[in-house]
């Protein structure tokens, strides 16, 4: 599942880069996110649980910054699995950061999602809806991170 779009937020780049490092922060944007930990400069493991339909699940995550051009360009790798339930979620994410007229940031991502096991036996259409409700709530909630950081 590919999915691609762009938001513009109340901070210059390499705040934002700097901040979307940082496990605390990474937390609040991470939609059902209840715990970051870093283990490494740029590796974390993330505890997300997800309900989708009947379905509910607690998955570990890793997530691992890859080809890192600050304030420029990162990637952003993700894989999840949920113990015991044969669920196994992939991503690969590219952020692309330039200045907004405003002196923001507007963000530009491209997905390319893949989830196998008990989720994707839901069925594409109610998975699909899902993801691109999480995928909102976490802009909204990176939009909400930087006006809480311009504004403080």
């Amino acid at each position: 599942m590919e999915i691609e779009d762009q938001i513009t937020v109340n901070a210059p780049r390499d705040v934002v880069v700097e901040e979307m490092q940082e496990p605390e922060v990474l937390q609040e944007v991470l939609p059902n996110c209840e715990d970051v930990t870093q283990v490494d400069e740029q590796t974390y493991i993330a505890k997300v649980s997800e309900r989708i339909s009947m379905v509910s699940l607690d998955m570990e995550v890793d997530i691992e910054i890859e080809d890192y051009n600050p304030p420029e360009s990162f990637t952003v790798a993700v894989d999840g699995t949920a113990p015991g339930s044969n669920t196994d979620v992939a991503a690969d994410t590219y952020y692309g950061l330039s200045e907004a007229e405003d002196s923001g940031t507007v963000i530009d991502y491209q997905m390319d999602i893949e989830v196998s096991g008990k989720l994707a036996s839901l069925g594409f259409r109610m998975l699909k809806s899902t993801v691109n409700k999480r995928i909102d709530q976490m802009a909204e909630n990176i939009e909400a991170q930087f006006a809480e950081t311009s504004a403080a």
